[in-house]
């Protein structure tokens, strides 16, 4: 029924030519919008290049841009003192557990000599080895 008339019509030369023609106006809405998209990136660009050559020429830009520079560099030094202290912490946390557990815990690379990465202070109770002997 239809589908086989929308098939043949497809395939037909009129089909062709609409494809065709189909394709081509495709093809301009695409170069038009890409034309768009390349003059409003030039046009931010030539702004965001004229902001700053502003900000900078001056005295009060290069004493603005310094302290931006302070402040961010003060916020990632805290921000690295908070995490090492919060690592700190966890390492802390994890080897009080360890050390509670009656036993061994240890944890080994899957290689051809079992690689210990950690052996826990119960190695010396179970098997008569300091931890530091196993790694």
């Amino acid at each position: 029924g239809r589908h086989k008339e929308a098939v043949a019509l497809v395939r037909s030369d009129r089909g062709k030519h609409i494809m065709d023609k189909i394709r081509q106006i495709v093809g301009e809405i695409r170069t038009k919008e890409q034309n768009q998209l390349d003059e409003y990136n030039t046009n931010l660009s030539e702004s965001y290049t004229s902001t700053l050559r502003n900000i900078l020429g001056g005295t009060i830009g290069f004493f603005v841009v310094l302290i931006a520079a302070l402040l961010f560099i003060n916020r990632a030094l805290t921000q690295r003192q908070f995490l090492e202290k919060e690592l700190l912490e966890k390492s802390e946390s994890f080897t009080n557990l360890i050390s509670s557990l009656p036993g061994m815990a240890y944890r080994c690379l899957n290689d051809e000599n079992w690689t210990m990465q950690f052996v826990s202070s119960g190695s010396y109770k179970l098997i008569g080895v300091h931890p530091e002997e196993l790694i």
